[in-house]
C-alpha cells in the first residue's frame, strides 16, 4: 500500500509546532513538574482552541470530520513536545469511542462538547487504576465487567498519586458503576478502544523518541572529548544510526495502525500491538543512546533530557509490555493464515 500525508495533515503538524515553541517550552514543562496537581488548565484551554480535540468529530458537532491519519502527524508533536494535557485521550480515544459505539443521546450530550473544547477526557482501560489526570478530568471513559462506561467527574472516587513524572497528575480511581453512564456492553467495542489507546499511545511514544534523538545528535555535535567533537567517532554514529532505523519503522506501523483504526476489518488490533511494541523499543534505545551520549550530566534532574526520560519510562510502562502485544500481534497473523485458502485448493 503507498502511503503518504497530504499538505494539509504536514500543516497542522507544524502548527502544533509552531504553538509548542511559542507557548510551551522546557522551561513550561519543567513548572508542571513544580505545580503537579495544583496546575491550571490554561494549557488546556489553547491546544482545545489549536483544533487537537476537534479533528475527529463530525462536522455537524462542530468538528472537521476528520479520520485518525489527519491527526496522526500532529499527535506526534504532542509526544515530541511531551505536552502535559490530555488532548490524545480526549481528541483521539474518548471522542471516536463515544461517536462509534455510544448511543446518540450519549453523543449528543458530550461529543459536541469535546468538540468544541470545553470537556476534558481521560482513560482508564485494561483494568488500570492509576489514571492520568483523573483526579481533573470532566469524564473518563472506563472498562467494568466487560463494558465501556463513561463516569463524570465528582461521581467516582480519585485520590491524587505523587508521581516520577509529576506532569501526568495520576489519580488511583475508583469507579461505581451504578454512578456512571453505559456506553456499550460490546466485547469488539472494548477491542477497539483498548487498540486505539494503544496506538495512540505508540504515536506518542514514537514523537518522544525523535526529541530524544534531536536532542542527542545535537549534543554529541558540541560535547568535545581527546581536542574532538563526541559526533565525529564512529561508535557515536553508529549508537545514533541504530536508533534512527528502529525510530523510523516503528513511526511506520505506528501510522498504519492509525490508518487501521478507521477500517472496518479488525486487522486494527494487530497493527496497534506492533506499533505499540515497536515503538517501545525504539524508546528505549533512543533513551539509553541519549544518556549514554549526554554523560553525567544526562542524570541530573537539573538537564531538560531527565523530563522526557521520565515521560518515556511512563508511555513505555502503560497499555501493555513488548512482550504481551508481540504475543497479540501473533494471535493476529495465525488467524489471518488461517482464513488463507491454501495454494492449488
Amino acid at each position: 500500500m503507498l502511503f503518504d500525508f497530504t499538505d494539509e495533515q504536514r500543516e497542522f503538524a507544524r502548527s502544533v509546532d509552531a504553538w509548542v515553541a511559542r507557548e510551551f517550552g522546557t522551561d513550561t514543562l519543567r513548572q508542571a513538574w513544580q505545580d503537579g496537581h495544583a496546575r491550571s488548565r490554561s494549557n488546556w484551554d489553547k491546544l482545545a482552541e489549536l483544533g487537537l480535540t476537534t479533528i475527529l468529530a463530525p462536522e455537524e458537532l462542530g468538528g472537521l470530520g476528520g479520520r485518525f491519519p489527519d491527526l496522526t502527524l500532529s499527535l506526534e508533536r504532542v509526544g515530541a513536545a511531551a505536552l502535559d494535557e490530555p488532548v490524545a485521550a480526549t481528541g483521539a480515544v474518548v471522542l471516536p469511542t463515544l461517536l462509534r459505539f455510544g448511543a446518540p443521546d450519549l453523543r449528543q450530550k458530550y461529543a459536541e462538547r469535546i468538540a468544541e473544547g470545553t470537556l476534558m477526557g481521560t482513560t482508564a482501560l485494561g483494568g488500570a487504576d492509576l489514571v492520568a489526570d483523573g483526579s481533573r478530568a470532566d469524564i473518563v471513559l472506563y472498562e467494568s465487567k466487560g463494558a465501556l462506561r463513561l463516569a463524570r467527574s465528582g461521581e467516582f472516587d480519585a485520590t491524587q498519586v505523587d508521581s516520577q513524572d509529576p506532569s501526568r497528575r495520576l489519580a488511583r480511581c475508583v469507579f461505581d458503576d451504578a454512578r456512571s453512564e453505559i456506553v456499550t456492553a460490546d466485547a469488539n467495542a472494548l477491542r477497539w478502544a483498548q487498540a486505539a489507546n494503544t496506538a495512540v499511545t505508540a504515536t506518542l511514544l514514537n514523537g518522544l523518541s525523535t526529541t530524544l534523538l534531536d536532542m542527542s545528535t545535537e549534543y554529541v555535535k558540541q560535547r568535545q572529548q581527546f581536542g574532538q567533537v563526541v559526533g565525529s567517532f564512529q561508535a557515536i554514529k553508529h549508537k545514533l544510526a541504530d536508533v534512527m532505523i528502529a525510530l523510523e519503522a516503528a513511526r511506520s506501523v505506528g501510522w498504519f495502525a492509525m490508518y487501521e483504526l478507521d477500517s472496518s476489518s479488525d486487522g486494527w488490533a494487530t497493527a496497534a500491538a506492533m506499533a505499540k511494541s515497536m515503538a517501545t523499543r525504539a524508546n528505549l534505545a533512543a533513551a539509553n543512546a541519549a544518556l549514554q551520549c549526554h554523560g553525567g550530566i544526562g542524570f541530573t534532574r537539573e538537564h531538560d533530557l531527565h523530563l522526557f526520560l521520565q515521560r518515556s519510562m511512563a508511555w513505555r510502562a502503560i497499555d501493555g509490555s513488548v512482550a504481551q502485544h508481540r504475543r497479540t500481534a501473533a494471535r493476529g497473523a495465525i488467524e489471518e493464515l488461517r482464513d488463507v485458502e491454501p495454494v492449488g485448493a
